[in-house]
């Protein structure tokens, strides 16, 4: 099962007018549950979610099941049917509120600063939400553009078996202050980016510590365009990283937790100025910032009161007076930024209070804030005093919102986080998505569900038909297009073109399915030993299927090699390997490539199958077992893909390799050629539209040998001289150089799939050689896609 579609939790909101309608809500849903055991989780969950209403009440439930979703509503039921509960709030993953915060307060978010950063934060998310991706992605470029040796992303994402790549996997780098710093916001970037798709929008904001920039630029406060200006900005502020080098004042940093104030107090006191309050983030904690012989006497002293202390990882004075000189090297990059009044209210912990709409204020604010103590516990406490009543964490971890309940304790308020550490971010994200809709928080869900591009959710047949509490909600209980002998059922009509069993088409469609089947069941078992045994699977493990038969009519001396690749059998997993199988130059191009997702995923579906078509190769021609990362793939300057790396460049073996992708399959042929020209390959799906595409394509002589083709055949018969076409341009080196009316079909074989052309035009011009020479391709249709392949 895909776990890109079906996620390891979803949210389901309940809604009613009032409490009594909400019950019934339930229970009908708990009917309709239990009459249909087929159904799927994310098309339940889409048919209550999208819309929300804006009124009422709301009953949030967070299940991994059918059977736990039954079971919490059935819980539910009972808690509401007893009077005296107002409200429900289940670690489980249950949330009702009877008077909801959002009818008395607003809502803020709080941008942790470092310190919140730990290895695989947001992972799941991260491959579940390409604009979560994204974020990840631009900070990446930004350290590429700085020609770093690592990159952020294979720090926070380390790959299987890194140190076999290379690539250092200590946590520690993430407490190097660049990557510390770059970490932290980008991660809280893109939780703000999803949250703001959630459209869950704050009234206030605050940022702690590094937390302050992320905050300053979610309130509209610094003016940015475009996403090319952040990485400008990115680049900037690392360059101002490495120019300080060894001038960061050092220190240490102590936090104190579970100590009496006033004992803390003293001891600050007590120090002479060596000792000083960082960081004051809540009643039980404290940061300690000293010398580091100050730091071990006053921890001594301190843990023989009863207080837990625990140095951070890291020795910068930060928010103390030592840090000035830091402060004015990036005074004039802040002068650069173009800041105005923010768009949402913005508090400074450095002064506990709203910014002013002043822009230089906020400009001197935004840097000073380095040199002043962090007075989280007093801001939240104005905030609250402002009318602040949710606090969501927009950021890593959850530190925040543990310092907002020391604070707020007894008082009413709801705190959040985004993410933490010891949960899935999906469902860390549902729970957060439960507590503010049972809230009465606005959002609007649909973009849960807009990525599931493979299994689109379906719409129920549940009938909210609850507005104003004069109607009951109704809920359709088995339905017949849902339930016939507890199993799904297909409801069809005149317009379905519905096959029968007995039909041919009916035949080859199961064929193609259970083809399919076994090839993603395949694939995906490769995939998962590989990132369960990274050590072994490296040099051992081909990530696609090899196909030989496609091959086979070469000529046997050549041994060439091919696989295909299908992203259906589980994108995340194939997202996963990124950093595994490229080799840093790759890496920046798959950083660089604009466009849209399909483009990426294209690329990065047909880079895997040359791969392992190429490491076929070496494995049976020189019995070398190589990771993917060895075989670097490159273009020349025609754009045909060259298999290089160092491991090729020492066997002194020239490769020729042809890579095709066609949505979300590639494939791949690598081998040697001899004294032929070049080997190419195209496949095309065979159900996309080329009805205008022929015109262009086939010159009215070519059309008229379609003809002869079977009306049934015709549009696969134009595919496979598409392909043809394509697979020629290839294997000659030069693509579709002027156009595809520049190679030309001379015969069309049916009965064996070979297609004959000759260049003419551009591509005589710039081959001059092959001007007389007939070439064929071979095509075939199978798995419901056309492939092509020449030898030149």
């Amino acid at each position: 099962m895909n776990s890109l579609h079906n996620r390891d939790t979803e949210v389901f909101i309940i809604q009613g007018e009032s409490r009594p309608y909400l019950m019934k809500a339930v229970e009908r849903l708990c009917r309709f549950i239990s009459g249909n055991p087929a159904l799927e989780l994310k098309d339940l969950a889409f048919t209550l979610n999208c819309p929300l209403q804006e009124s009422g009440y709301r009953l949030a439930i967070v299940a991994n099941s059918l059977q736990d979703l039954e079971k919490k509503l059935n819980h539910s039921l009972k808690q509401l049917s007893n009077p005296g509960c107002n409200r429900i709030k289940d670690k489980s993953g249950i949330f009702f509120f009877e008077e909801p915060l959002n009818r008395e307060g607003t809502l803020a978010f709080l941008f942790p600063g470092e310190g919140s950063q730990y290895v695989n934060m947001l992972a799941d998310l991260y491959h579940h939400f390409h604009d979560v991706r994204a974020c990840f992605d631009r900070i990446d470029r930004a350290f590429l553009n700085n020609k770093r040796d690592i990159l952020p992303g294979q720090i926070i994402f380390p790959p299987p078996h890194a140190q076999a790549l290379g690539i250092e996997t200590s946590e520690q780098t993430l407490w190097h202050m660049d990557f510390a710093v770059a970490a932290v916001f980008i991660a809280n970037q893109a939780l703000f980016t999803l949250l703001d798709h959630l459209e869950i929008r704050p009234d206030a904001m605050v940022g702690h510590s590094s937390g302050e920039f992320a905050a300053l630029i979610a309130s509209g406060a610094v003016d940015i365009q475009s996403e090319e200006q952040v990485i400008r900005l990115a680049l900037e502020l690392i360059r101002i990283h490495e120019s300080l080098g060894e001038q960061v004042p050092e220190a240490r940093l102590l936090a104190v937790g579970a100590a009496n104030p006033s004992v803390v107090n003293s001891v600050v006191a007590e120090s002479g100025g060596l000792l000083r309050v960082a960081m004051d983030n809540c009643p039980h904690q404290v940061v300690l910032c000293g010398s580091e012989a100050t730091i071990d006497g006053v921890t001594v002293r301190l843990q023989s009161q009863g207080a837990i202390c625990n140095l951070l990882p890291f020795n910068r004075a930060y928010h103390t007076p030592s840090f000035k000189p830091v402060c004015d090297r990036f005074f004039p990059f802040f002068q650069t930024l173009k800041i105005v009044s923010p768009r949402i209210p913005i508090y400074s912990c450095a002064t506990a209070q709203s910014h002013q709409n002043d822009p230089e204020e906020i400009r001197r604010l935004a840097v000073e804030q380095w040199r002043r103590p962090v007075r989280f516990h007093e801001t939240i406490n104005a905030m609250y005093h402002d009318g602040v009543r949710i606090f969501v964490e927009v950021g890593p971890k959850g530190n925040l919102t543990s310092f907002v309940d020391d604070i707020l304790q007894n008082r009413r308020y709801l705190a959040v986080p985004s993410n933490v550490s010891h949960r899935s971010g999906i469902t860390q994200i549902n729970y957060l998505i439960g507590l503010l809709a049972a809230h009465g928080v606005h959002m609007r869900l649909d973009y849960l569900y807009t990525l599931y591009t493979h299994r689109t959710p379906k719409k129920l047949p549940l009938r909210e038909t609850q507005s104003s509490g004069k109607k009951e909600t109704s809920v359709q209980a088995s339905p017949p297009s849902l339930v016939a002998n507890n199993k799904p059922s297909v409801q069809t009509t005149q317009n379905d073109n519905f096959q029968s069993p007995d039909s041919a088409r009916f035949r080859a469609m199961l064929d193609y399915l259970q083809t399919m089947e076994r090839f993603l069941t395949a694939q995906q078992e490769i995939m998962s030993a590989f990132l369960a045994r990274p050590d072994k699977a490296l040099y051992d493990t081909i990530l696609s299927t090899p196909w030989p038969q496609f091959v086979s009519h070469l000529p046997s001396s050549r041994e060439f090699r091919c696989c295909r690749i299908f992203g259906t059998g589980d994108e995340r997993r194939l997202q996963a390997l990124i950093h595994s199988v490229f080799n840093h130059r790759e890496l920046e191009v798959w950083l660089r490539l604009a466009g849209p997702e399909k483009r990426r995923q294209e690329w990065l579906l047909g880079r895997l199958a040359a791969k392992d078509a190429v490491r076929l190769f070496l494995k049976d021609q020189y019995q070398l077992k190589v990771s993917p990362a060895d075989i670097e793939i490159t273009t020349d300057e025609h754009g045909r893909p060259v298999a290089g790396g160092e491991l090729i460049g020492k066997l002194g073996c020239r490769l020729t390799l042809s890579i095709s992708h066609s949505g979300e399959s590639a494939v791949a042929v690598a081998g040697i050629c001899g004294d032929h020209l070049g080997v190419g390959v195209d496949m095309e799906h065979i159900d996309q539209n080329h009805e205008e595409l022929e015109k262009l394509t086939l010159s009215s002589k070519e059309q008229t040998l379609l003809t002869a083709v079977p009306a049934a055949k015709r549009k696969e018969w134009f595919l496979r001289c598409w392909c043809a076409k394509e697979a020629v341009a290839k294997a000659v080196g030069r693509g579709m150089t002027g156009g595809p009316l520049n190679l030309i079909i001379q015969k069309i074989a049916v009965e064996t799939g070979e297609v004959s052309l000759a260049l003419t035009g551009e591509l005589v011009r710039q081959l001059p050689a092959y001007a007389d020479m007939i070439f064929t391709a071979r095509t075939k249709c199978e798995d419901n896609h056309v492939f092509a392949i020449s030898l030149v």
